[in-house]
């Protein structure tokens, strides 16, 4: 799968601080701009590369179909094949979506419509889907509409917080090194910890932020913040009130905390997936794979060889498979480490049946 990095991308938002009280703060706000195409009006939830803005109002679309109340949204979503415009409207029996390829890299621009039943949701421990289920014409009778992906392999995602009265603190993951109170220590911060920090940063919309943020508040005596990712550096102070300031403190602290505790070099794994193949005594899951995925590889899983497919597999052993079929979708926790290969392999000391959504 292609890997996106984080310093490739240009955008850069720059927090202007000033925490030398020899100079007077700026006392105005700017707050950066949501994504704009030309003639495109209405947008409720923009779906970005890194980002995603209006995922309150698709929860609410959602719940809306689930409950059979009449509702309608409109998306925008940039993805690798271009950008697109999708109206969703639900009458209450029904969903009409209507697609507009303003901005195709496959083929020409142009207007589909098509009726489809319900929406479905899952979530994953690395994004959250969206799809319309019920559709005519589609494999499955489902489509996509919306993917929110925080998944660490897609991201080469270190970061640097400097914190404190001018910044005198820094947990770096680079050096994996925490300084306070001019003593360096080891920094031990789990797997789970850095991707709960890029789930935030997307949700916030953070990645795609640009333009600048001034600060409000009095430059005495205050604690700042300074946020080091690739090419995006961020300044606030703790006594901001704009969103993204105080957003942004949220998760700082959230780093401060968990960078203080001690944590367990070798604690235990969770993983998730489904199961394509039962064995004697292990299960082969594709990881973290959505439903849809894992209906598109089921027959030719079953054919041919996991090779062909660029999805994660791992053989999970020292299972009683007898109460798993393939297509269950699981939750396991990992003993011990996890050898390479195609599948991987690991030994698993606990492991469950998770909820699935369902596409018939």
């Amino acid at each position: 799968m292609l890997a996106v990095i984080l310093t490739a991308c240009n955008t850069k938002m720059t927090i202007i601080n000033t925490f030398d009280t020899e100079i007077q703060p700026p006392t105005t706000y700017k707050h950066s701009p949501k994504p704009y195409v030309k003639g495109i009006e209405d947008i409720e939830v923009y779906s970005l590369p890194f980002g995603i803005d209006g995922y309150d109002e698709m929860e609410t679309f959602y719940e809306d179909t689930n409950n059979e109340v009449p509702s309608k949204i409109r998306l925008l979503t940039f993805n690798v094949f271009g950008t697109d415009v999708v109206d969703l409207n639900y009458n209450g029996e029904d969903i009409e979506i209507v697609i507009d390829n303003i901005a195709s890299d496959i083929g020409a621009e142009g207007i589909t419509t098509i009726t489809c039943e319900n929406i479905i949701k899952e979530t994953n421990k690395t994004r959250i889907n969206f799809f319309a289920t019920g559709c005519p014409d589609y494999p499955n009778g489902t489509t996509d509409l919306l993917e929110i992906n925080f998944d660490l392999k897609r991201y080469q995602f270190d970061f640097q917080l400097m914190y404190g009265e001018k910044l005198v603190n820094e947990i770096n993951t680079w050096t994996n090194t925490i300084t306070e109170n001019n003593e360096i220590q080891a920094l031990t911060l789990p797997t789970e910890v850095k991707q709960e920090v890029l789930k935030r940063l997307i949700f916030q919309n953070l990645l795609e932020a640009e333009g600048e943020f001034y600060t409000t508040c009095s430059a005495d005596n205050i604690n700042s913040y300074k946020f080091i990712m690739g090419e995006r550096e961020f300044y606030w102070n703790n006594c901001d009130h704009s969103r993204a300031a105080i957003e942004l403190t949220n998760i700082a602290e959230y780093i401060i905390q968990q960078a203080k505790q001690k944590h367990d070099n070798h604690s235990e794994l969770i993983v998730q997936g489904y199961i394509i193949q039962v064995n004697e005594d292990s299960l082969v899951i594709g990881e973290n794979l959505n439903i849809l995925e894992y209906k598109q590889i089921q027959q030719g899983i079953q054919d041919g060889t996991l090779d062909a497919y660029l999805y994660d597999f791992l053989e999970l052993q020292d299972i009683n498979t007898k109460k798993f079929k393939a297509g269950d979708k699981i939750q396991a926790t990992i003993g011990g480490e996890i050898t390479e290969g195609k599948p991987s392999i690991a030994k698993v000391k606990k492991i469950e049946l998770i909820e699935k959504p369902i596409l018939e």
